[in-house]
């Protein structure tokens, strides 16, 4: 069995994205990225649109963080995109967070001040989170359809 989460764009500034991650009609949390650009950047570019497997990665630093602080067994990490690597969901409020990869958060605002939204509640949302797609991910394929 598979199942599809959706990623959708809610707003964006040219160094942040804001976006709202969706399991059906039950919403699981908000998404900060890095912002557009039509050529990336790397370290600074979101991913694109399109729809990617989701997969449980077991190494690396982030890995090796939550599985000694929180005891978790994986990270989810976002595959087949072109042109990008090692893409995880993880803990992180702002862009400079992220180096392309997607933070959790319960909520979201603007600050003003660099132009950019910033998460809120990010290492509560990514525990929830992680027990959602833990046992999400042991039914089966799961895809995250990225909508732009």
């Amino acid at each position: 069995m598979s199942v599809e989460l959706n990623l959708r764009l809610m707003d964006q500034t040219p160094s942040s994205t804001v976006s709202s991650l969706k399991h059906g009609d039950k919403f699981i949390c908000f998404i900060i990225e890095d912002g557009y650009h039509e050529v990336k950047i790397p370290g600074e570019t979101r991913i694109p649109g399109g729809k990617y497997l989701l997969k449980k990665k077991v190494d690396g630093r982030f890995f090796t963080k939550y599985s000694k602080e929180y005891g978790h067994k994986f990270v989810v990490e976002i595959s087949g995109i072109d042109n990008f690597e090692a893409v995880l969901f993880h803990i992180g409020n702002r862009p400079k967070d992220t180096r392309g990869c997607n933070l959790t958060n319960d909520s979201v605002t603007f600050d003003k001040k660099v132009n950019e939204f910033v998460g809120v509640n990010s290492e509560v949302c990514y525990r929830k989170f992680y027990d959602y797609m833990s046992t999400l991910m042991d039914t089966g394929d799961v895809y995250l359809n990225v909508s732009r």
